[in-house]
């Protein structure tokens, strides 16, 4: 195997011509940039608003079956996510100005954290459109009761198509 690392690399040092680079931004032009989960779609401010109401009924229909934070694991919450990419989680500017005062679905003013409403293995983004206060019970619920079994789905899809 040849060793193509630095001045050995063919393209070593060449750049895209501006013609080259007009073209690519054209066809880029209009186009969400996705992950390979998503392919380049993008919800609507109005789909989100779906998405989060239908969450929200689901939650509110199983709230007594709902499994407390008490017995949930770190890998129970970070099912799919193999290597942490930083530029889909919140940071700290992120929650000092888009967390709110409340649990938007118990209304309760304890633990409260960012969460997505779109999940970031759905091709969720890290915009004030996609974010959702939760409390940490709630949130778990979610990731647990609607973000885990939709994740496997995906998984499973995946598997299928090869």
């Amino acid at each position: 195997m040849a060793d193509n690392r630095g001045a050995n690399n063919p393209f070593f040092g060449r750049k895209h011509s501006p013609e080259s680079i007009e073209k690519m931004r054209q066809a880029r032009k209009g186009k969400a940039l996705g992950n390979q989960n998503a392919k380049g779609h993008k919800h609507s401010p109005e789909q989100i608003e779906k998405i989060r109401q239908a969450s929200l009924r689901l939650w509110r229909d199983h709230r007594d079956k709902m499994i407390l934070a008490n017995g949930a694991t770190p890998e129970t919450i970070k099912f799919g996510v193999s290597t942490r990419d930083r530029s889909t989680e919140f940071n700290i500017t992120d929650r000092k100005y888009w967390l709110k005062d409340k649990c938007e679905w118990c209304e309760s003013t304890q633990d409260l954290e960012l969460d997505h409403i779109i999940p970031r293995f759905m091709g969720g983004q890290r915009i004030k459109e996609n974010a959702q206060t939760l409390c940490q019970s709630c949130n778990y619920w979610k990731h647990n009761h609607i973000d885990l079994p939709q994740w496997r789905s995906l998984q499973a899809t995946q598997a299928a198509n090869g």
